[in-house]
């Protein structure tokens, strides 16, 4: 399963701020004075920072979910994998004898 389905099912958005960071416009860098431009650039970084904040803790839980299903799913795979190791040893014993079955009539018959 692809983690954006994942992502989906557990109701959680990817943030756009993780992905994309820079401003939705270009910013005119003549026509801003130094202040200006230290305002403009501190204001980007606090709604960025805030924005990233906020899906980090999305993703952080996600993948705790992602981990837990991970874990539920491996132990399945095991449990299974367990099972089907002993069928095939019982079904691997049946032909043994079967054919140790069959090695004996032939003699027999000889």
């Amino acid at each position: 399963m692809q983690s954006n389905q994942l992502f989906k099912r557990h109701e959680i958005s990817t943030p756009v701020d993780l992905i994309r960071t820079e401003p939705e416009k270009p910013i005119d860098k003549n026509s801003l004075t130094r202040s200006e431009g230290q305002k403009k650039k501190r204001k980007l970084a606090e709604g960025t920072s805030e924005a990233s904040a906020v899906g980090i803790a999305e993703l952080q839980d996600a993948i705790t979910n992602l981990r837990i299903e991970f874990d539920t799913q491996m132990i399945g795979f095991e449990e299974q994998f367990g099972r089907h190791t002993t069928m095939l040893q019982e079904i691997k014993g049946m032909l043994i004898r079967m054919q140790s079955k069959d090695e004996e009539e032939e003699e027999e018959e000889d």
